[in-house]
């Protein structure tokens, strides 16, 4: 038994060390919501009422801020939900800074959708308006079934080619990791069931 666990961390792969893989992501962070409010929302935006161009210093603060705390939370909130169903499947209290870089690394998934959407508008629709990028959810539901109900939009948004390989980063993340021995089990039994639970909940208050 104790050779089995000898041999079980001998072979067990180390994630990227958070000293370089935090700054590095919220660089690209930076980085692409710079771009994607600057040379594709604004130029597209329509205004009723002559206002100040926002500024660097106002895109800092009211935007990419706030996206910084939005990813800090769900970083930490992900990495409680999958730590605790490590402990509840496999009795293992060992691995919160594991679980916290592989959410971190599978968050980079989300990012390729964020680089396609650039990709997308800056060299092929280019001639886009402002309903079209608001409506651009790639490789979603949405974008072969779109619907003019707000009961559904989010439901057709959230099921996405996206969602489905962040949930499979995770169960890869864990299983290479060795984390535990059930990966799969652990990430749909939290994860999976939050994701659930936050969808119907979206849905219950958005039905007309």
């Amino acid at each position: 038994m104790a050779f089995a666990k000898e041999k079980r961390s001998k072979s067990k792969i180390e994630m990227p060390h958070l000293r370089f893989l935090i700054p590095a992501f919220f660089l690209l962070i930076f980085l692409i919501r710079y771009y994607d409010f600057f040379f594709l929302y604004q130029p597209v935006t329509i205004s009723f009422v002559e206002i100040q161009p926002p500024t660097l210093e106002s895109f800092i603060v009211f935007n990419y801020f706030l996206k910084v705390l939005f990813y800090s939370f769900k970083f930490l909130f992900v990495s409680i939900l999958v730590f605790a169903g490590i402990f509840f499947v496999d009795d293992n209290r060992d691995h919160f800074k594991e679980v916290f870089s592989i959410v971190l690394v599978s968050e980079f998934v989300f990012i390729v959708g964020d680089i396609y959407k650039i990709v997308y508008f800056t060299f092929f629709a280019t001639d886009y308006t402002e309903v079209g990028y608001m409506d651009f959810f790639p490789l979603s539901l949405y974008s072969i079934f779109p619907t003019d109900s707000n009961s559904l939009n989010y439901l057709v948004r959230s099921l996405n080619f996206f969602e489905v390989a962040y949930i499979l980063s995770l169960i890869w993340g864990l299983h290479y990791t060795k984390c535990t021995n059930r990966p799969a089990t652990v990430v749909l039994s939290s994860y999976g069931i939050f994701l659930l639970v936050w969808i119907s909940a979206v849905l219950l208050f958005k039905i007309e």
